[in-house]
């Protein structure tokens, strides 16, 4: 496996879906053999060389997953972290953050569980 010829070319291209893509080529791999080696689905294997970052997960997931993919078909990391941070399809990432949704649910658990303890007491007198 060169991985000469993989760093050289890794930093030709503009974007790190290229670069991952080209790479898989190169040493003979499928997506779907990407995905099963990464334990993920194909889908994201292939939002990942087409460049779509906006797949509802966390930035540090797909962080995660491109250092992953980099390492099994031999790219550099070094050469890819920074074209993540100016790839402009990779800043739009926005994590929804539903913490009012968690708040309501330990609030009703409270209620149930003190409505339970009310019942039983009430029970024994």
């Amino acid at each position: 496996m060169n991985t000469e010829g993989t760093k050289k070319q890794s930093t030709t291209h503009h974007s790190i879906g290229s670069c991952l893509r080209l790479a898989r080529e190169q040493i003979g791999l499928t997506q779907q053999n990407v995905a099963e080696r990464l334990c993920l689905k194909v889908s994201i294997v292939r939002d990942i060389e087409e460049d779509k970052f906006t797949i509802g997960l966390a930035s540090t997931f797909i962080r995660g997953y491109i250092r992953s993919y980099a390492r099994l078909v031999h790219v550099s990391e070094d050469d890819l972290l920074p074209i993540i941070t100016t790839q402009k399809n990779f800043s739009k990432i926005k994590i929804k953050k539903n913490k009012k949704n968690n708040y309501f649910l330990i609030i009703f658990i409270c209620f149930i569980i003190i409505f339970i303890i009310v019942f039983i007491i009430f029970l024994m007198i």
